[in-house]
């Protein structure tokens, strides 16, 4: 639907979740240290439950996610997902910045979270912005393992015997599918991409009590239920560059959920909105301004900041004040449209694009071509 007000950049605000693994140094979201930080784990940067975000610029500050969702519905969301208007925003975004590992986990397709959560399942890609030398992350399984010796390990607690551990870098990209068995190790600053759903089963937790001394719940049965326990060689993506005369759009990953691309903009850049699905804006580097014309207020991009574009907001250009500013773009995509189609044109082979979608039997573009 169209309304009386045309749409402009919507800058977020975020919703600080401490966690037993979190940090207490945040320095690069929040430009300074702050003392006295609790044990911050995770940045929400696109959530639109009770106290959720609100946009903190523009005609519409203060107001939240969810209701600028209500009154703009797809003006807002895109013609493409306008059955999400009386649903959970489709992606959450967050920000990662774990001192400790978090909890061996796995999370549910949409099938079994449907049946036995009553939500959506979670489907989720990573994006290392951070990495120490020592840091880790866990994805999959080791190689040449069966369900009876991943079974039988879990069962007696030896861990160390089935899980695959990754050193991963800066810039590095990881699609993490459900049924997948993942965790972060510490030093890491991580974004991550992912369907709108908390929903997680803890397989281990590292003996690891709270801050009250509690020991947080596992959920071995259901894990067993939803693990997919086959191997798969790599969870890590090869992005596909594309030029695009004022930066670099790197092609990060892409499934019926969500797709992203980060974007090296070194010089002005003219955009047009997507009429199907909104964009979010996350700025990783660099600092910059989105600009509309006419008497539209220019508004402003510095690292850590998340903007929503509305899906029917019309032309902009995006102009860096640095040498170069970095964003990560992600959307709901139409896969052969937004992602096959382009990299074809742009000389990419097909099985290179099916990359993209990750190295699991299940690849959503492969399916899409």
């Amino acid at each position: 639907m169209e309304t009386q007000y045309k749409l402009y950049p919507l800058l977020l605000s975020r919703i600080f979740l401490m966690k037993v693994w979190g940090s207490n140094s945040i320095r690069w979201a929040m430009k300074r240290e702050i003392d006295d930080l609790p044990r911050i784990g995770e940045l929400w940067e696109t959530y639109d439950g009770d106290n959720g975000s609100v946009i903190t610029n523009g005609k519409y500050r203060l107001r939240s996610l969810s209701e600028m969702v209500q009154e703009f519905q797809q003006a807002l969301l895109g013609d493409r997902l306008k059955e999400y208007v009386n649903r959970p925003f489709p992606l959450l975004i967050k920000y990662l910045f774990p001192s400790q590992a978090l909890s061996v986990q796995v999370h549910p397709d949409d099938e079994y979270a449907m049946k036995h959560e009553n939500s959506n399942g979670k489907e989720e890609m990573w994006v290392v912005l951070e990495a120490k030398p020592e840091s880790f992350i866990i994805v999959g399984w080791k190689e040449g393992l069966t369900k009876q010796d991943i079974t039988a390990s879990i069962a007696d607690r030896k861990f160390n015997d089935i899980m695959n551990v990754v050193h991963p870098e800066p810039g590095q990209v990881f699609y993490i599918p459900p049924g997948s068995i993942h965790a972060l190790g510490p030093g890491l600053t991580i974004l991550e991409i992912q369907q709108n759903s908390d929903i997680t089963y803890r397989i281990y937790d590292w003996d690891r009590p709270d801050e009250s001394g509690k020991f947080r719940d596992l959920h071995i049965e259901k894990a067993l239920q939803v693990l997919d326990f086959t191997h798969t060689p790599q969870y890590h993506i090869s992005p596909l560059v594309v030029n695009h005369g004022g930066g670099d759009c790197r092609f990060l990953c892409a499934c019926s959920h969500f797709a992203a691309c980060m974007w090296d903009i070194r010089a002005k850049i003219e955009m047009e909105s997507d009429r199907g699905a909104f964009w979010i804006f996350n700025v990783i580097s660099g600092s910059g301004k989105i600009v509309r014309g006419d008497s539209w207020d220019d508004q402003p991009l510095e690292q850590g900041d998340t903007v929503v574009i509305p899906a029917h907001m019309g032309p902009f250009t995006v102009e860096p004040s640095d040498f170069s500013m970095r964003i990560v773009k992600s959307w709901v995509p139409d896969l052969f449209n937004d992602i096959i189609s382009p990299l074809r044109k742009a000389g990419f082979c097909d099985s290179d694009i099916i990359g993209l979608g990750g190295y699991k039997i299940k690849n959503d573009i492969k399916s899409a071509l």
